[in-house]
């Protein structure tokens, strides 16, 4: 499949199934509740996790979240919780 032909499906399915496109495509989603909880869509994995710093693998680098008491509740799917006092968050992107 092309990427035009591509870029059509997911532009189909994501209007369909109200999914944000950039979604379908392989990116990210973060959802921030307060500063106490976190859940980060399109992960690849996780890179380092401590109480006061989790970095997580992402399609096009690293996401760096800081913090106190910081905890990955789950990791399903490419979905990570975090939960924890959130300080901090921030992208590395990937050098081409």
């Amino acid at each position: 499949m092309t990427k035009k032909k591509s870029g059509r499906l997911a532009a189909r399915l994501s209007e369909k199934y109200d999914i944000q496109p950039e979604m379908m495509l392989g990116g990210c989603r973060l959802e921030l509740r307060g500063r106490s909880s976190l859940s980060v869509g399109g992960c690849r994995g996780i890179v380092a996790y401590s109480p006061e710093e989790v970095i997580l693998r992402m399609r096009d680098g690293l996401f760096l979240v800081r913090g106190c008491r910081l905890s990955c509740d789950s990791y399903t799917c490419g979905e990570v919780l975090i939960s924890g006092r959130v300080d901090l968050m921030s992208f590395e992107e990937r050098e081409a």
